[in-house]
C-alpha cells in the first residue's frame, strides 16, 4: 500500500485521517482477497479514491 500511496499525492494523509474502524474494515477487505490480482486492484482503488478524498463505495 505504501507504493500506491506514494504514486497518489495526499492519499496517505486522507487514509490516516479516517476513523480507526473504517481503516480496519478497509484493510480486512483487502486481506480477504484470495487472488493477488484482486488484492492489487483493491490497493489501487483505495489509494486512488483516497487521493480524491473518497472512500470505496462499500465503506
Amino acid at each position: 500500500m505504501e507504493k500506491a500511496f506514494q504514486t497518489h499525492a495526499g492519499s496517505k494523509d486522507y487514509f490516516l485521517s479516517l476513523s480507526k474502524s473504517v481503516r480496519k474494515s478497509m484493510l480486512q477487505w483487502l486481506v480477504m482477497a484470495r487472488r493477488p490480482e484482486t488484492r492489487q486492484k483493491r490497493i489501487d482503488e483505495i489509494a486512488e479514491l483516497a487521493a480524491q478524498k473518497l472512500k470505496p463505495k462499500q465503506f
